[in-house]
């Protein structure tokens, strides 16, 4: 990653309702620039060469699915996922996005102790990023749960799940080199750094109501913490997470 040249993102999202947010606002704060995927749309992904040919970022954002979904789209992104830390771009996963950046590196992803929808804390578990809070409310909408890769630390629990999210420094983890003039494949170490949040700090105001309009629902059945949708809305801790996703985005791209 080449220092003081612009910044370039390619961002993934999923679903319409769960878009960047605060993502952008960082971005543009950075003078970076920024292109959406839609896959789920069009099966169209970003071009990890490009992108290793400059000073980038890769964004995957949350959704319904489900790493085992049988989806050409999602077995490709997880590919690209690989790619992209084998040639020195790094990954932020979110929700979905560090479900699929933990099965690229090995881990499982399983069905979470407790299933959580709403506000809730999130304790630091690692000094890894600088700047990063020990505790902040995040907003949580998920009910499964990855384990930590290998080689990963883990960065934050919840008091009902413990693994919320981890962090990869370049070189500790293993990814998949390709060759494709003479088709072989072997095992290196990453050339980029990764981290994977299972909860959400990058949604502002407009896109926590983007999220509860279009699957309130899903709160109100066996969420372990008793939050309605309409009491989702009530908050808006997005003040107190934007510092901590800078950290985290600044230390992926600052290497």
């Amino acid at each position: 990653m080449k220092h003081g040249e612009p910044i370039q993102i390619a961002i993934i999202q999923h679903v319409d309702h769960e878009g960047p947010g605060l993502i952008l606002r960082w971005a543009k704060e950075q003078n970076a620039s920024y292109d959406l995927y839609h896959p789920a749309d069009d099966s169209l992904l970003p071009d990890w060469r490009k992108l290793s040919e400059q000073r980038s970022l890769l964004i995957v954002l949350g959704g319904p699915m489900n790493t085992t979904d049988n989806l050409k789209w999602l077995k490709q992104e997880r590919t690209l996922i690989n790619d992209c830390l084998a040639h020195g771009v790094a990954v932020l996963g979110i929700c979905l996005g560090a479900q699929q950046l933990a099965t690229t590196l090995g881990a499982a992803v399983l069905p979470a102790p407790y299933k959580e929808v709403g506000w809730a804390p999130i304790e630091r578990t690692s000094s890894i990023i600088p700047g990063v809070p020990s505790q902040l409310m995040a907003l949580h909408w998920h009910e499964q749960m990855f384990h930590i890769p290998s080689g990963a630390e883990l960065l934050f629990s919840s008091q009902l799940v413990k693994n919320q999210g981890f962090a990869c420094e370049k070189g500790k983890v293993n990814v998949i080199l390709r060759s494709p003039l003479i088709s072989q494949e072997t095992i290196t170490s990453s050339k980029a750094r990764a981290v994977g949040l299972q909860f959400h700090i990058e949604q502002d105001r407009d896109g926590v109501r983007e999220i509860v309009t279009h699957n309130g629902d899903y709160a109100n059945i066996d969420n372990a913490l008793n939050q309605s949708s309409s009491s989702i809305l009530a908050y808006d801790h997005s003040h107190d997470t934007y510092p901590a996703l800078c950290s985290i985005l600044n230390w992926l791209i600052h290497e």
